[in-house]
């Protein structure tokens, strides 16, 4: 196989081999990676615009990395690695083939994989009532919960690799909702534990429709003493996607760290996304907290709101009005929770809507964040939003949809979100 001609690549082709994973640089300057078996002729393809949706408007390409692989799976696993690297690493990995050293993906990510959907914010004991004595007082169960911990389970309940960073007291909850999250595949090296305050409670009333309200028990308490210091560098440098809500903007010093946080993942080329989830009672007033919901969205990628936060957040319930308000702020993909009828998408100048599915409701607690999780969950399988096509967007949904209707059919919130089996 001749190589690429010297103006279409930055570097020295390696010996190869049959199959090769490679990186291409756009005229936009992003990066596109896949694998091949005839290196040459796909280059001319992609420059020619018969190489697929992304690169046809990003023309010219360069070729800036291939690997050569013993054989097709290795190649295809490759590219697989290659994508989850972060921008700083791609960058990393093109300029060592541009300087003639023989590198891959594995050496410049430090040989540590990369993770999924990182998720940073509260976690904590969710006291949720599951009915009444026989003298009628009403019964409360401790279930694990927190918004960014429930999404972390529900992503890799349904096959992401996921972590997540926050911070528990040193009591026996504490220790709960750490073996809680690593019996979930959920890697927890970026939980600390604060030596003075406890670990947070929220007790969960339910209606006779199992909808919720909320008191917390949490001023002070060890999810709002999370530090930047106590935030692993490495975690924000190794995921494709970092996740987090806004109970924890509510106060400092978590509201720092979190905005540092999704800030340094976003540099290391990370999507960001976000869940305003308004919690009244945790904040003074209602003009301040729209005020800090609204402040991460510059750096958001995918925001997802719920139909009673949109009109809070833009003043219209509207939804295409609504999304589009949102969406001027900053974020590609706008989801609006419909409760039972589904949910609403803005996904550039497309909206549309999928809908639920039905189920008698047990309670709604995680529904939202099973939703978002499921979502994610195979939104990261993709290498680029820009190259998502509304039919894939709405198939995403729709899995998202069912998965949240089996956590709403159940009681709790992880303990009722689903395994990739059920949604079979």
């Amino acid at each position: 196989m001749r190589p690429p001609s010297a103006e279409s690549r930055e570097g020295s082709l390696p010996d190869t081999k049959k199959n090769v994973c490679y990186m291409l640089r756009c005229a936009d300057g992003s990066l596109y990676t896949g694998w091949t078996n005839d290196l040459e002729g796909r280059l001319r393809a992609h420059n020619e615009g018969r190489g697929g949706k992304y690169t046809r408007s990003r023309r010219p390409v360069t070729l800036a990395y291939a690997e050569a692989c013993e054989t097709r799976g290795q190649a295809m696993s490759r590219e697989w690695h290659v994508k989850r690297l972060g921008k700083a690493q791609k960058e990393a990995l093109a300029a060592a083939f541009r300087a003639g050293e023989n590198t891959d993906a594995f050496s410049v990510r430090g040989g540590k994989d990369m993770t999924d959907i990182t998720a940073i914010g509260e976690i904590l004991i969710d006291l949720t009532q599951s009915g009444r004595t026989e003298q009628g007082i009403p019964r409360f169960d401790a279930n694990p919960g927190g918004a960014p911990a429930n999404l972390a389970v529900a992503a890799s309940r349904l096959g992401a690799k996921t972590a997540f960073i926050g911070r528990v007291g040193r009591d026996s909850y504490g220790d709960f909702l750490r073996a809680t999250l690593e019996e979930n595949g959920v890697d927890v090296s970026g939980m600390s534990v604060d030596p003075v305050q406890h670990t947070t409670l929220a007790v969960v009333s339910l209606d006779k429709q199992g909808e919720r309200s909320f008191s917390f028990y949490r001023d002070p308490s060890a999810d709002v003493n999370l530090r930047f210091e106590d935030v692993p560098e490495e975690l924000l440098a190794n995921t494709r996607v970092l996740h987090f809500g806004s109970v924890s903007l509510t106060a400092e010093p978590s509201r720092s760290a979190t905005l540092r946080a999704a800030a340094e993942a976003k540099a290391h080329g990370a999507w960001i996304s976000y869940d305003p989830n308004y919690r009244a009672s945790l904040w003074p007033d209602e003009e301040g907290a729209i005020e800090q919901m609204l402040r991460p969205l510059p750096l958001v990628d995918i925001l997802k709101v719920s139909d009673e936060e949109l009109p809070l957040l833009t003043g219209t319930g509207d939804l295409a009005q609504g999304s589009a308000a949102l969406a001027e702020k900053g974020a590609k993909l706008v989801l609006v929770t419909l409760g039972p009828d589904g949910a609403f998408y803005r996904f550039g100048a497309e909206t549309g809507r999928v809908p639920g599915v039905k189920v008698t409701v047990g309670d709604t607690n995680g529904a939202g964040d099973t939703f978002f999780g499921a979502a994610l969950s195979q939104l990261v399988k993709r290498e680029s939003l820009d190259a998502l096509s509304t039919e894939e967007l709405e198939r995403i949904l729709a899995f998202a949809n069912k998965a949240a209707a089996v956590t709403t059919s159940r009681h709790g919130a992880i303990p009722a979100m689903p395994t990739r089996e059920e949604l079979a």
